[in-house]
């Protein structure tokens, strides 16, 4: 493909000396040879050899040249984002994209970086390793400017077609055990999502927050883990408690340290308010840590719930 275009370069060039006489030719070949045409071509084929610099550098070209339409653009983009060293080339130009959108409508802008996102997860998901983590890589630097993710027009309410993508592969990765990708992708959708605390909710980064500590329990990550349990906690307004899926990973958390002291005021707790489902949870949990003391007074408790 890379022969054929640089041939149709030389012919490219080669009309422009044609005479009049050669005009109706000419038009015909120009058609064929359309600058934008070719450099979307040229993309491709430096994409699909691995040439992802010179492939990063028609890009640049096409993104710089005031005449490209927005169309012309997500066709472009998203078939560079499904395929593995084109995902390296656009994620590296989400900046530049952006830039080249700003004077279109905001959600213009916002639905083609949005199909560009959801073909760079997609490859993401089913490159190899090295490819997935030099994508991931750059998709997380996007993810952290700011100014960038407000220049795009993304809002972090949590309802965007982005954070829905992106919250989506991570939970299909979680589920395919691939736990450690699941975790980045699940940070990844942070700047995306609802963050307003008030006095008598928590924001949904806490949601958030206790899957990417699952996924560190997953893979015996302990440090990481109560780490990231005491970010969960400050995100709890002054004052209140922590509801019961954060004391049931509180406890998970503790059993996998072998830590086990509290545990019995945990289970009266739940018993007290009648939380029967926590309960079982314990009582189970305990029980596959080999703790069947312990177990034994949560499922006590629990049979007491129903007499």
């Amino acid at each position: 493909a890379l022969l054929s275009l640089e041939k149709m370069k030389v012919i490219k060039s080669f009309l422009k000396t044609c005479k009049k006489s050669d005009s109706v030719v000419a038009s015909d070949a120009e058609a064929l040879t359309g600058g934008v045409l070719m450099d979307n071509m040229f993309v491709e084929a430096f994409s699909g050899v691995g040439e992802t610099s010179k492939a990063s550098e028609v890009l640049e070209s096409m993104l710089s040249d005031e005449l490209i339409k927005a169309d012309v653009l997500r066709s472009c983009c998203v078939k560079l984002a499904a395929s593995d060293h084109g995902a390296i080339v656009i994620v590296a130009n989400i900046s530049a994209l952006a830039a080249k959108l700003r004077s279109h409508p905001t959600e213009t802008r916002r639905d083609i970086v949005t199909d560009v996102f959801d073909g760079l997860l997609h490859t993401i998901t089913t490159s190899n390793d090295d490819i997935a983590e030099e994508i991931t890589h750059a998709f997380e630097r996007v993810l952290s400017d700011g100014n960038l993710i407000c220049d795009i027009g993304f809002s972090g309410d949590g309802k965007s077609r982005a954070y829905s993508i992106i919250w989506n592969a991570a939970v299909e990765m979680y589920m395919r055990g691939k736990y450690a990708l699941a975790r980045r992708l699940f940070g990844m959708s942070i700047p995306l999502c609802s963050q307003h605390t008030t006095q008598s909710s928590v924001t949904s980064l806490v949601a958030i927050i206790r899957l990417q500590i699952m996924c560190d329990l997953e893979v015996g990550d302990l440090p990481r883990a109560r780490e990231s349990f005491r970010g969960l906690l400050s995100q709890y307004p002054k004052g209140k408690d922590v509801d019961v899926a954060t004391q049931l990973l509180q406890i998970k958390i503790q059993i996998a340290s072998k830590d086990f002291s509290g545990l019995e005021d945990s289970i009266t707790s739940f018993a007290q308010s009648g939380e029967s489902d926590a309960l079982l949870y314990v009582a189970a949990e305990l029980n596959r840590g080999d703790q069947h003391a312990v177990a034994a007074t949560a499922f006590r408790k629990l049979y007491a719930m129903f007499l």
